[in-house]
């Protein structure tokens, strides 16, 4: 009896009970069409599809954190790594708290503008944080070892932080109380957005890119391991907010920019040494920090692997 109500739970938790089929071809979908309008616009030779069929070892990383996404297990895998904690603050939230602000405004439209410069706003200001917090940029460092942009890059995100960033995105949904459509919607262009801004298109989008959204170039600026180009371009969506907030880098088309991270320790041993490499660093760094912060010896040393995330990061 117990153990079919865990394996009641399980499916629940990871959607196996109700897999979101939708979602899934959805996400192909949005996948296929920027791999092909990269391709259009870099040809077949400096396309991600191309890259990943002739180097797949190099980038096999990108490969499986589209197919754990694809499949649920990075979803699933970052609840076991939580223990289920967020999961279930998540679902006290949307059972005793829903204002339903944007379902009051009866314009779609003006949902969809709200909800994306909130959303966007959101997604800045934990990007900021996913670099510096010590703890959490040992996970968002997995993304940043990418020593190639490619559009499955996009995917390349550790369960444990996407299951941080999930809980977080998904409260201001809940506590806004968002329709379905508009979720949908902000969603599809976030999608089709990311991808875009880690493909090999090289380009600034002229002041398009300068002045409102953020260009593929202006992201490559953010994961080049070029020290001048450290903590710059953190918007996810719209650069307004690098802009306000002094982090804005101008990017130069025709400058070549090396990705990863200085001495990059990933892409080396496989998908799941790597989540499981920052992972226990990251329990390192955040035990280490908690430390410093109640001991009276605010200087305690620490090994270098952890000091430069305690202090510091990219």
């Amino acid at each position: 009896m117990l153990f079919d109500y865990f394996i009641q739970k399980f499916n629940s938790v990871a959607h196996y009970d109700h897999f979101p089929w939708q979602a899934m071809l959805l996400t192909i979908g949005v996948t296929a069409a920027c791999l092909v309008i990269e391709a259009i616009s870099v040809g077949w030779r400096r396309s991600s599809m191309y890259q990943l069929a002739t180097r797949g070892r190099v980038l096999h990383n990108d490969v499986f954190s589209f197919l754990f996404f694809l499949t649920g297990l990075t979803q699933l895998a970052g609840l076991l790594f939580y223990a289920g904690i967020f999961y279930f603050i998540y679902g006290q939230v949307m059972k005793h708290v829903n204002f339903h602000l944007i379902a009051s405004i009866p314009s779609v439209p003006l949902q969809f503008f709200i909800m994306l410069l909130v959303t966007d706003l959101r997604d800045y200001v934990i990007h900021y944080y996913r670099h510096h917090l010590g703890w959490v940029w040992e996970l968002h460092r997995f993304h940043h070892s990418a020593e190639d942009m490619t559009i499955l890059t996009s995917f390349r995100s550790h369960a444990a932080e996407g299951v941080l960033t999930d809980f977080f995105s998904m409260i201001v949904f809940v506590l806004m109380g968002v329709p379905a459509e508009t979720y949908l919607l902000v969603n599809l262009v976030h999608q089709a957005h990311q991808k875009l801004t880690h493909s090999q298109i090289n380009s600034d989008w002229g002041w398009l890119g300068r002045y409102i959204l953020v260009s593929p170039a202006a992201h490559r600026i953010h994961h080049s391991k070029n020290p001048e180009h450290y903590g710059r371009n953190f918007g996810v969506t719209f650069i307004i907010w690098d802009r306000l907030f002094g982090t804005y880098y101008e990017p130069d088309t025709t400058q070549q920019i090396a990705f990863g991270l200085p001495d990059n320790e990933f892409n080396k041993d496989g998908y799941v040494r790597d989540i499981l490499r920052s992972y226990f660093r990251s329990l390192a760094v955040a035990r280490d920090s908690v430390l410093r912060i109640f001991s009276r010896d605010k200087k305690m040393t620490l090994p270098d692997t952890q000091r430069e995330s305690v202090e510091t990061s990219l």
